[in-house]
């Protein structure tokens, strides 16, 4: 996974709760020891994140993932072809504790607290102690 380039972002390019959406088809993800997430942007991706010299048919896909343990939040970007096939995925390395905050606030909109109760539930091993 490479590393995003350091570019000047400006108040139109940073992340928001009027510019970023979960995709709601996706929604929240439990995996092994993280909660996983797609968003939907609605800001120039291509300029927020420096991506530069991309087919006209390429897009832009972003993920969050956030780590409960540790409270750390993530965030990447995959650029797929028209195809869907993955050409690049990219670590953004300077989020703003702003944008952390808006991502932070989406996932708890979606239910982020109740995924995170389940991943402390105990499994069930299904012996019963008579």
């Amino acid at each position: 996974m490479g590393k995003s380039k350091e570019n000047n972002k400006t108040v139109n390019e940073q992340m928001t709760v009027d510019n970023l959406r979960l995709a709601e088809k996706d929604g929240l993800t439990i995996e092994s020891n993280y909660i996983s997430c797609c968003f939907k942007a609605r800001f120039d991706v291509d300029k927020r994140f420096g991506i530069e010299k991309r087919h006209a048919s390429d897009y832009v896909n972003l993920f969050s993932d956030y780590y409960p343990l540790d409270e750390r939040l993530e965030m990447f970007y995959e650029i797929q072809n028209a195809k869907g096939v993955v050409i690049d995925q990219i670590m953004v390395e300077d989020l703003l504790s702003s944008e952390k905050e808006t991502i932070l606030s989406l996932m708890k909109q979606d239910g982020l607290e109740e995924c995170i109760a389940k991943m402390n539930e105990k499994p069930d091993t299904g012996i019963n102690l008579q």
